[in-house]
């Protein structure tokens, strides 16, 4: 049977190796389902096979060798790299999932086809050749995303710390300026002390998100508190800073727990600062606190566009707001804030969901065990 046949008649079989093998390369605390896992693998088999029986010149075979001639349909490989690098996975994982492809396939086609003939090493050599192909382009777009990533970080944190400097400074000025020590200069502090504090915030995202990207995971020193509090106390600063939404704070259960305060803090404050950007104008904000058993679970809803489906699973991802998606989620900040709260929750041993959708609004979900 010819590989190419092969590969069409026994699509499933080899996108279930795949399917299997993708799994085993997910980032801890990570799921996603078969559709996700898949990616873009049968488009780019029903491609190699088509690409297959193509005929193909010694100059044609040439020029391919040197990438010089595509004969996939560029966008398959190109999509799956990019689709890798936003849930997460790294250069090797992606190399890796190619090499599993092609082990998967042979394996397969030699065991019911038996004996090799000119024909076959003929099928495997083109085989062999497409594989490469789509290898060299996914590594190329991977590259590519992650100079664009890294030019875009550096641009957004530049604009990000440049806001809340400007303010400092023109606070700063009015003080000296300033003829009395009343109301106004009260004002002006408070100016000041909230810029300082965003810039340090950014500070620590940015000194967070490249302790986690090393593998040194982020520091936790617990302690008993009670996340009733620390949720109150998260409220009511981001309400200081989002007046124009109403915020509320429903706690219910028993609360205390052994947690690391500051990092608790840290998450419920990004989580209730993203509803905040991305709620619809003037509508309330929720957060939600209970405790039960051995977790407790925190819960942050707002109105408005929800979260489309394909970007519900690497939204927790950094720097997805300046990637290539039409999610509301896209801003003008650095998108560490989803990606830390992941990180903390993960580091406590919890897990963290979104649920969105038209009717209902959005509720992101972290559920913490106690201890």
């Amino acid at each position: 049977m010819r590989l190419s046949k092969f590969i069409q008649d026994h699509l499933e079989e080899i996108l279930s190796d795949w399917e299997s093998f993708a799994q085993t390369l997910l980032p801890a605390g990570k799921a996603l389902n078969q559709t996700a896992l898949r990616d873009d693998a049968e488009n780019l088999l029903r491609a190699i096979a088509l690409d297959m029986e193509t005929a193909q010149s010694p100059i044609q075979q040439a020029l391919k060798s040197t990438g010089d001639r595509r004969s996939l349909e560029s966008l398959t490989p190109h999509k799956h790299a990019h689709d890798r690098y936003a849930i997460g996975f790294d250069l090797d994982q992606v190399v890796a999932e190619y090499r599993a492809l092609r082990a998967s396939v042979i394996r397969r086609w030699t065991s019911e086809f038996g004996q090799a003939d000119h024909v076959a090493l003929k099928e495997l050599t083109r085989f062999n050749e497409a594989i490469d192909e789509a290898l060299a382009d996914s590594v190329a777009r991977y590259g590519a995303i992650v100079d664009r990533a890294k030019t875009m970080f550096l641009a957004i944190l530049g604009h990000d710390l440049r806001t809340p400097l400007s303010a400092v400074l023109a606070a700063a000025n009015a003080l000296l300026l300033a003829e009395d020590e009343g109301n106004r200069s009260l004002k002006t502090a408070a100016l000041i002390l909230r810029s300082g504090k965003r810039m340090s915030q950014l500070v620590s995202d940015l000194i967070d998100f490249t302790r986690t990207r090393l593998g040194d995971g982020l520091p936790l020193v617990r302690r008993p508190m009670d996340l009733g509090l620390a949720a109150q106390e998260a409220t009511e600063e981001t309400q200081a800073v989002f007046p124009e939404h109403t915020m509320h704070l429903a706690r219910s259960g028993d609360l205390r727990g052994t947690w690391d305060e500051g990092r608790m803090k840290q998450a419920l404050t990004n989580l209730i600062e993203n509803a905040a950007q991305h709620a619809t104008p003037k509508t309330p904000i929720t957060v939600s606190a209970s405790g039960d058993g051995e977790h407790v679970v925190l819960a942050v809803h707002n109105h408005g566009t929800p979260v489309p489906e394909p970007d519900r699973a690497r939204i927790f991802e950094p720097l997805v707001q300046v990637a290539e998606t039409s999610s509301p989620v896209i801003s003008t900040h650095m998108g560490l804030g989803l990606y830390i709260v992941r990180q903390i929750v993960q580091a406590h041993g919890g897990t963290v969901d979104l649920e969105s959708s038209e009717s209902g609004g959005t509720t992101f979900v972290m559920n913490v065990p106690r201890h």
